[in-house]
């Protein structure tokens, strides 16, 4: 099991698509199971493996799934750079994903991915989780005030700034302001 695990790693580092695939294939049947070796060797649930290969592959859903199943089965085994991986890996394939709450939910993955690797040292981490709080802050989309939502009701119903602004009651300028804003938003 270990060996299959770490030629995911290696197949996933080299760009092995097919070997990738074949390899998943193989590891499949091993769901639920820790891939330890002789000793106190271990590479972790073999879904943190399955759910990388997976979003390697662009399969996205089942990476959301597997490694959300690896964050769980690390912290239950009481692994948490194992946990701290599948956390940084879960948030950039919900990330990629982009699905209702996806962003949201990476967000605090993310957060609590790079925490774990700074708190455990994980150099070899520290700059993948960098990249991902940077992804999520680059594409994180700022909320409407609530008046913006309201301006943004108005143009939905295909009213003209001047048309909101007597709505409102407020002055045409104003109301341009709140459609600039949230079209820059």
């Amino acid at each position: 099991v270990p060996a299959f695990v770490i030629a995911i790693r290696v197949c996933d580092e080299l760009g092995r698509h097919d070997d990738l695939a074949a390899l998943l294939e193989r590891l499949e049947p091993l769901r639920g199971e820790h891939a330890v070796g002789p000793g106190v060797f271990t590479v972790g649930p073999v879904e943190l493996a399955l759910g990388r290969g997976a979003l390697a592959l662009g399969r996205l859903d089942a990476a959301v799934d597997d490694l959300g199943v690896a964050v769980d089965a690390a912290d239950r085994a009481g692994a948490p750079g194992f946990g701290a991986e599948a956390r940084v890996r879960l948030a950039a394939a919900l990330l990629e994903r982009g699905h209702r709450g996806d962003q949201d939910r990476a967000a605090v993955l993310a957060r609590d991915g790079a925490r774990l690797v700074r708190a455990l040292g994980m150099t070899a981490w520290s700059d993948r989780a960098a990249d991902v709080e940077g992804r999520l802050r680059r594409t994180r989309v700022p909320e409407l005030s609530r008046r913006e939502a309201e301006v943004a009701g108005l143009v939905a119903e295909g009213l003209s700034n001047r048309q909101i602004a007597r709505r409102l009651v407020v002055s045409e300028r104003t109301a341009e302001t709140h459609v600039q804003h949230i079209l820059t938003k």
